[in-house]
């Protein structure tokens, strides 16, 4: 329990690139259900399954010159202990979800862009760093 207080887990998205700004958020789960993309975007952030959101004014900037791509680090931190437990057990899927602005009739924007990224990595940070 000690060890497990002094790091903190952290997904990893590595050499992210986009040609232009795809106008969409991105919401990422872990080991989000099949099927409940639609339930866990109404209340993202409630969601046990959320681990954050992605946009890409920073990325589109970074990346005017070329270059190897822009790294996003989100933390699943100590308020998700099933998501510790997952990954702890080595079972972990990541899960993507757009979220556009709302368009008439209910229905939203979707991507303008595609989005690509080299690596997906979990890994243990010891605390304080």
């Amino acid at each position: 329990a000690r060890a497990a207080a002094a790091t903190r887990v952290e997904l990893r998205l590595e050499g992210v690139h986009v040609a232009r700004n795809p106008g969409v958020l991105y919401h990422v789960f872990v080991n989000l259900p099949a099927n409940e993309a639609d339930r866990a975007l109404r209340n993202a952030a409630a969601d046990g399954h959320y681990v954050g959101t992605i946009d890409f004014f920073e990325i589109v900037s970074h990346q005017h010159g070329g270059g190897a791509g822009y790294d996003v680090a989100l933390d699943l931190g100590p308020e998700a202990p099933v998501l510790r437990r997952a990954v702890a057990a080595g079972d972990v899927t990541v899960t993507f979800v757009p979220e556009g602005l709302e368009l008439p009739g209910g229905r939203r924007m979707p991507p303008q862009a595609t989005v690509q990224m080299a690596r997906v990595v979990l890994r243990s940070v010891p605390a304080g760093r």
